[in-house]
């Protein structure tokens, strides 16, 4: 696999363009998702990459479960509140 390049387009395996390479690191690389949050994505979910596109092995509706807010980051991106910000402090527990 050829280096991924800053300012590489990124696209999703259905060809899906989602953004653009923003950083990289040995292994993983930022995503500036116009309109969307950034987040990293690890190079190992890459299909195929050139200087100036980047392919993912994965398809649009899979995405979300691979975003990181870090590099190197064992936990996916957050796309809610967790539980216990959720509930409403006056309830007692039950």
């Amino acid at each position: 696999m050829a280096e991924i390049g800053v300012g590489a387009r990124v696209e999703t395996v259905d060809g899906t363009e989602i953004g653009r390479v923003k950083d990289t690191t040995g292994t993983a690389f930022h995503v500036d998702a116009p309109r969307h949050f950034d987040y990293w994505l690890d190079n190992d979910i890459v299909k195929h990459a050139t200087p100036t596109r980047v392919t993912l092995l994965l398809g649009d509706a899979e995405l979300d479960a691979y975003k990181k807010d870090r590099p190197n980051d064992p936990d996916a991106f957050s796309t809610s509140l967790p539980e216990e910000l959720t509930r409403t402090w006056w309830k007692a527990e039950s």
